[in-house]
């Protein structure tokens, strides 16, 4: 799951491993003091890449859904 914007993983709404649904909040991201929802793009076993607090490139990989 590619990160949609360059800015900081605010904070995650699951933990790793959870299960998770499509089209659920899973993390929340922030770019120049904006926040933005990340949300599943597809149900499954989520798979944390990217921690909390981290930098992350646009397209880089948050987190898989297996």
């Amino acid at each position: 799951m590619p990160a949609p914007i360059v800015g900081t993983v605010q904070a995650w709404m699951v933990e790793d491993g959870a299960q998770v649904a499509e089209g659920e909040l899973i993390a929340v991201m922030e770019a120049m003091k904006m926040e933005m929802q990340v949300l599943a793009h597809r149900t499954g076993c989520i798979r944390v890449k990217a921690a909390a607090g981290a930098y992350v490139a646009a397209a880089s990989e948050l987190a898989r859904i297996e």
